[in-house]
């Protein structure tokens, strides 16, 4: 989602780094895919959330809503 893309845009390269978000800005050259995918554990990358008091938290796109 763009909105996601630009959301993570916005946080610094150490908390990106931290969560294990990737921007991603074109697979190769001509590609039209832009996105912030997380590369890592969807848990771990929570955990790290909390611990960096950010308001968000990740969930796959298979779990149901709360």
């Amino acid at each position: 989602m763009a909105v996601a893309k630009e959301y993570f845009e916005a946080l610094d390269y150490e908390t990106l780094n931290a969560l294990g978000v990737d921007i991603i800005e074109g697979e190769h050259p001509g590609s039209t895919y832009y996105a912030a995918e997380l590369r890592q554990d969807i848990d771990h990358a929570n955990q790290v959330a909390r611990d960096m008091g950010l308001d968000f938290r990740f969930r796959s796109l298979t779990a149901q809503p709360d």
